[in-house]
């Protein structure tokens, strides 16, 4: 995964969704279904892609746009790696408390 420039989870049910976190973490721009639980982790067109689910057109279709916009890629990878800063572990637990 570390060589990847974009994930694209074409998972329609997940339960833990660590591969969307370790990602996201990792500043790659991530295109997924709306089935799975992604709200917590992307917002889409923000820091991330959500497409409708089963769309297959509409998959392949921001999967091509995304692979030849670099700056889209680039962009939204940095939005999702800075949203993942929120969600270290001194952060959270001075949140808890």
């Amino acid at each position: 995964m570390s060589q990847s420039s974009i994930l694209v989870l074409p998972s329609v049910l997940e339960g833990l969704l660590n591969a969307l976190c370790e990602e996201v973490g990792e500043g790659l721009p991530v295109i997924c279904f709306d089935t799975i639980a992604y709200k917590l982790i992307i917002t889409n067109n923000t820091d991330g892609l959500v497409i409708p689910y089963n769309n297959i057109e509409s998959l392949a279709s921001e999967l091509n746009n995304l692979m030849i916009n670099e700056n889209r890629q680039i962009d939204l990878g940095k939005k999702a790696y800075l949203k993942s800063r929120n969600w270290q572990t001194e952060k959270i637990v001075n949140e808890y408390n």
